[in-house]
């Protein structure tokens, strides 16, 4: 690269604001009943990166199946609290996340209370917080999706959406950035977004930032 390009893209890069996107399956762009990924530009972090603009990088950090606890004793990478921090380190500096975990925890498997999996979604702003001084002493903003509406089936997302509903009731007495949505009209398998819904949830989480 010339040493006046590289010098250009060292400024650039300096005043770019990066934001992490952590989350599960919806975040990662899975397709109506796991059918692989849908196209890149149609996920909504991606869209997100489109409403942002130049002047920010968006890292889409999502994984089909993540939980926002430490619920799997055997494929500990589905562990969403186990993996974070490493996540985050790799992506620092970061200027503000956005936290979009919760609904696999609402999983009957996983036979989690409201109040646990409460706790599970708000230990990120405390972990956040203690990660300050190796982000470059930044302390980023932090904004959750708390977990959105879904049909629960037997054969394919067995949830409770009774738990989810009280884990709902919890977060709005959170002192907490969230976002909260509950009539997104899902894939046909009842948790996946439409296109439609990813270009929903990018755009309520690009009018929430500008508020912030």
């Amino acid at each position: 690269m010339h040493l006046a390009a590289l010098s250009s893209y060292k400024c650039y890069n300096l005043f770019m604001k990066q934001i992490l996107c952590y989350g599960d399956s919806n975040t990662w762009g899975n397709g109506a009943f796991s059918q692989g990924r849908i196209a890149f530009e149609k996920q909504w972090p991606n869209i997100l990166q489109k409403h942002l603009g130049a002047d920010y990088r968006v890292i889409q950090e999502g994984l089909p199946g993540r939980v926002a606890g430490n619920l799997q004793r055997y494929k500990t990478f589905y562990n969403g609290r186990d993996v974070f921090r490493a996540i985050f380190l790799s992506s620092a500096p970061v200027d503000a996340i956005v936290i979009a975990l919760g609904t696999n925890d609402c999983q009957r498997r996983y036979n989690r209370t409201a109040e646990q999996i409460v706790h599970d979604i708000l230990w990120y702003a405390d972990e956040i917080s203690e990660l300050q001084n190796k982000n470059e002493n930044i302390k980023p903003e932090v904004l959750f999706i708390a977990p959105p509406n879904f049909r629960s089936s037997k054969d394919y997302f067995n949830a409770n959406e009774a738990t989810r509903a009280a884990v709902i009731n919890f977060l709005k007495k959170a002192s907490h950035n969230f976002i909260f949505i509950e009539d997104l009209e899902l894939t046909d398998d009842g948790v996946h977004f439409s296109d439609r819904d990813h270009q929903r949830v990018a755009g309520l989480v690009a009018n929430k930032f500008a508020k912030l």
